[in-house]
């Protein structure tokens, strides 16, 4: 279960060592049994040919904090790509980690994961009790690393903050990059459900909590979540909101 509101500087969380490469640091929920939220790293890693892939029941998606690395040999994701993934959907079929990784990654539910030897690029198999799994070359649209302009929009003033749609599903649900600067006056962001608030880069104060630094994170889960946040440093905000997301700029 989430914790009901949390504010993390995750630079003093320690890294969990989930492999020799690999490691990982929990900043909400629990991958045993529900959605949960982390930071993970990866150290490089040569491709090993091993055409052998997996899914999650859950969605799961990444922005890319740092990093220059494939999962599936087709898609390279650098510093400020985005995917998602829905559930069942076949991934890591080719994994060559040029550079290092750093992940902000979340998954919708229990973090179970299930290989798939040889997965056949063609076409879409069946999972589990036939639920869609669908291989990634399948889904370039959802695999995208570079924002659609079109997604993109600021409200009404010259120092608006910048609205970037990353992915919505038809209840509003999804995940917002919002970038503000210093001028940008008192924001106001609330969704119906619950909100996770990441910086990926500057500095942000929220009414009533420590002020959110680069890599740090806030949760808020109840009926209506409300959050005023001030921007000290130019930056940006990545938005995981439970619902319909708005966004508006005070005094504006």
């Amino acid at each position: 279960m989430r914790l009901s509101q949390t504010t993390i500087d995750t630079r003093e969380l320690p890294w969990e060592q989930l492999s020799d490469a690999v490691s990982r640091k929990l900043l909400n929920g629990n991958p045993e049994v529900g959605p949960h939220t982390l930071l993970l790293r990866s150290l490089p890693r040569e491709a090993n040919g091993v055409s052998l892939g997996h899914y999650h029941p859950a969605a799961e998606e990444f922005f890319c904090l740092e990093g220059d690395f494939t999962f599936d040999e087709g898609v390279w994701f650098r510093d400020g790509a985005y995917a998602m993934y829905p559930a069942y959907c076949v991934h890591g079929t080719d994994v060559h980690v040029r550079g290092g990784y750093l992940l902000y990654l979340r998954l919708s539910g229990p973090g179970q994961l299930f290989m798939v030897g040889a997965p056949d690029a063609t076409k879409a198999d069946d999972g589990p009790a036939g639920e869609p799994r669908i291989d990634p070359s399948l889904l370039p649209s959802t695999m995208a690393l570079a924002v659609s302009p079109d997604a993109t929009h600021a409200l009404t003033t010259a120092s608006a903050p910048t609205i970037t749609t990353l992915h919505c599903d038809a209840s509003g649900s999804g995940s917002t990059l919002v970038t503000a600067t210093a001028d940008s006056g008192l924001i106001e962001i609330e969704s119906d459900r619950e909100l996770e608030l990441f910086a990926p880069s500057g500095t942000f104060a929220i009414s009533g909590h420590a002020e959110l630094k680069t890599h740090g994170y806030h949760c808020e889960v109840g009926q209506r979540p409300r959050i005023l946040v001030q921007c000290r440093e130019s930056g940006s905000l990545l938005i995981g909101h439970d619902g319909e997301l708005r966004v508006q700029q005070q005094g504006s």
